[in-house]
């Protein structure tokens, strides 16, 4: 079984949160402990397949934890730019929260606006509620004469 544990420990607490569950009712959801779940977020344990199957049924996300290949279990990535992309969106997504435009978050982060701008439409892609962000994001875009491509839709209600 190859499993690169640290980015499945990101990948189970990104689905996580994405979908408001905490640590408790992913536990309980799988019938592993809270402290397990905590071991697995951080890399530090090996789920079992079954335990492996089990979350990505909770988290609605079996295509994207997994294929199976040659009877091995890997990591399901679309590329590594993408994955790498991710590793801290949901620190975007929080600092959206907090009322930072994307020029703060690219300044607190110490990485490239354009960047930020792609971490953010990803977000959204992904299913992440930014209506909280939606007018303080466009009126951005609209200031600093950024392309449109760089704008999102956001559902009202």
């Amino acid at each position: 079984m190859s499993i690169n544990c640290i980015a499945l420990g990101k990948r189970i607490c990104f689905y996580r949160l994405k979908f408001n569950i905490t640590q408790e009712k992913l536990a309980a959801l799988t019938n592993c402990s809270r402290e397990y779940i905590a071991y697995l977020e951080s890399g530090t344990k090996t789920p079992s397949l079954p335990t492996l199957i089990d979350l990505a049924n909770v988290l609605h996300t079996l295509n994207k934890f997994l294929t199976i290949k040659d009877k091995h279990i890997l990591l399901y990535e679309h590329n590594a730019f993408t994955s790498h992309l991710m590793l801290d969106s949901d620190e975007v997504y929080q600092m959206t929260k907090r009322g930072l435009d994307a020029a703060q978050i690219a300044a607190a982060k110490g990485i490239h606006l354009n960047l930020v701008l792609v971490k953010l439409l990803e977000l959204h892609h992904l299913g992440y509620d930014l209506r909280h962000y939606h007018a303080q994001h466009h009126a951005f875009i609209k200031q600093f004469n950024l392309p449109a491509h760089f704008q999102f839709d956001v559902a009202a209600g």
